[in-house]
């Protein structure tokens, strides 16, 4: 295809011609980008997954980097800003404009008692038209993110549901992603408040929450054990020793079903052994 009608379709159709970059390994994605002018890339860039373009974004480095980001909408950058090391963040806003980069920064301090201020930033997120061989490709491909849980997104990056890590590496390759995404009946905006979080009623189902800014598009997930932590913290154990026993037990709680499973399987495979 002539490279004019592959940047055309970039510019007027960035949704569709993602699910294409997406699929490509790092390498040919990022050379891919590299070739393009800084507002295509731009433009691309900001339709990627947090994840994958914090990777591209890592690759060129602060320099190449700020032109790029220097073109996004300040919402956005914040977003694939967040997903990257905190150094190279640094270097990156130190060469935008300051009026730009004092927008971005805003978004990205989130108050000590915030949501945002507590979720994990470094996630993984997939498609939901995705299938789940596209799903185990992104696992591989981004082993240094280390949780039990992917986030699974729309067209519009809002949150959708999530899918067990565990799970998915069991499941079949061509099995559409969402039949095994459980839906999340919440999302927490990342500018709220701990307390107005703590006794929502998906605590009592949900280990992870997807969190969103004020767009609704999703920034991380707020763990359980942050959430308790901080109110541990927030609280003091000295005066709350009964809500102290009580909250150690929930935290506890979160680590039961995976550690029972492990020895559930631990017990089969010794058992089959010795018969």
């Amino acid at each position: 295809m002539p490279r004019d009608t592959v940047i055309h379709y970039l510019k007027h159709h960035p949704r569709d011609a993602l699910r294409v970059l997406e699929a490509a390994r790092a390498e040919e994605l990022h050379a891919f980008l590299d070739s393009l002018g800084s507002e295509t890339k731009a433009n691309v860039l900001g339709y990627l997954l947090p994840h994958t373009a914090a990777g591209y974004i890592a690759r060129v480095g602060a320099d190449r980097a700020a032109e790029v980001v220097g073109q996004l909408r300040s919402a956005t950058a914040a977003r694939l800003l967040a997903a990257v090391t905190q150094g190279l963040r640094r270097d990156i806003l130190e060469q935008l404009p300051l009026e730009k980069r004092t927008n971005i920064r805003h978004l990205l301090r989130y108050p000590d008692d915030s949501v945002g201020a507590l979720m994990l930033t470094s996630t993984l997120a997939c498609r939901v038209d995705a299938n789940v061989r596209r799903a185990k490709q992104l696992v591989r491909r981004f082993t240094q993110v280390e949780l039990p849980m992917m986030v699974v997104v729309d067209d519009d990056m809002r949150p959708v549901g999530l899918v067990s890590v565990s799970n998915l590496l069991r499941a079949r390759e061509r099995d559409p992603i969402d039949t095994h995404m459980r839906f999340v009946p919440a999302r927490l905006r990342a500018h709220a408040e701990v307390r107005t979080v703590l006794a929502l009623p998906v605590w009592d189902t949900e280990d992870y929450v997807p969190v969103v800014e004020t767009d609704e598009r999703y920034v991380g997930l707020l763990p359980k054990a942050s959430l308790h932590g901080h109110a541990l913290a927030t609280r003091g154990t000295a005066e709350n020793s009964e809500d102290f026993a009580t909250t150690v037990l929930d935290v506890a709680d979160l680590f039961w079903r995976p550690a029972a499973e492990t020895l559930a399987r631990a017990a089969s495979t010794n058992s089959g052994e010795h018969e």
